[in-house]
């Protein structure tokens, strides 16, 4: 959303890296070594170039010249980049059964487990859009075993809802699906559109009754008392000014007890500016905006082969 309040400090980033650095599973004597690697840099560049399905293909040819699995992991993240869940799936199974009893290095496990859980998110929500129930259920389930987030969660209880409607619908011999009640702790559309009117009024009202209070201010005591200053000498000798006296003394005072009269004027202004100003931050910075950005960078990390996520949720 163009001009978003504070948007240079709007959260949700989600980073990928794709590496040309494989480890050694696949050793430099093998005689397809050096083939593998120039294939694996073209998928690389594929890749960047936003060529997914390209970049997967190239990975999946790169492994079968050679087998390593890091190959076998770039593919997963090139096709889930792409979405093509089903590639993105195959890949991943294939990773995980290149290792010993199945057990992904550790440094790769969160990676591996959200390609997982988020592709059968993915298909599920295909599938309960084309009425496939059964076939959504079982991927929502599984998708349980891989640690879903809590975006995640609110959609898998959409898919739920609408699941069970739809059934319901199926079995009262209608062919429509009605749209699930909404998950009470998710924002409708509606509630997300009002928090900034309801900011930027708030912070409206109360910058206007700040405003007030200080011109109340600049009328009233403030006048009263420079009048004093400027009619009266408070100090010998005077010349032909009177001097300052009793009743001016009163005068002063009464005007004191104005300007405190008005202490609630800027307290109530300032009170309802600052609950404005929390809802604008609440809307803008905090509250899930649903979008999500990817960026490449020719990075590496260490630690891990291949193609890293960095999810920051």
């Amino acid at each position: 959303m163009a001009g978003r309040f504070f948007a240079a400090l709007t959260l949700f980033i989600c980073a990928m890296t794709v590496s040309n650095t494989v480890f050694a599973e696949c050793l430099d004597s093998d005689p397809n070594y050096g083939k593998s690697i120039e294939i694996s840099n073209d998928a690389t560049q594929k890749f960047r170039d936003g060529d997914y399905a390209g970049a997967g293909a190239g990975y999946a040819q790169a492994y079968k010249t050679c087998e390593e699995p890091t190959y076998l992991k770039n593919q997963m993240i090139a096709f889930f980049k792409g979405e093509m869940c089903n590639d993105a799936l195959r890949a991943a199974n294939e990773y995980a059964a290149s290792f010993p009893n199945g057990e992904v290095p550790y440094g790769d496990r969160d990676d591996w487990k959200k390609v997982n859980m988020r592709c059968r998110v993915i298909m599920a929500e295909s599938m309960v859009a084309n009425k496939q129930f059964d076939e959504a259920e079982q991927a929502i389930n599984e998708s349980y075993a891989y640690g879903p987030t809590a975006d995640d969660l609110k959609r898998i209880k959409t898919m739920e809802n609408q699941i069970r409607e739809g059934r319901a619908a199926k079995s009262d011999g209608k062919n429509t699906n009605p749209d699930p009640d909404p998950d009470p702790g998710t924002k409708t559309e509606s509630e997300s559109s009002l928090l900034p009117i309801i900011g930027w009024s708030a912070l409206g009202v109360g910058a206007a009754i700040v405003t007030v209070g200080v011109i109340l201010f600049a009328t009233g005591p403030a006048a009263d008392i420079a009048k004093i200053k400027e009619d009266y000498c408070f100090e010998a000798p005077c010349g032909d000014k009177p001097e300052y006296g009793p009743d001016q003394e009163a005068e002063w005072q009464a005007a004191a007890d104005d300007a405190s009269g008005l202490v609630p004027i800027y307290i109530a202004g300032g009170v309802i500016a600052s609950a404005g100003i929390g809802v604008l931050i609440y809307h803008y910075l905090i509250a899930d905006s649903g979008e999500s950005q990817a960026v490449i960078a020719p990075t590496f990390d260490g630690e891990r082969a291949g193609a890293v996520f960095q999810w920051r949720w």
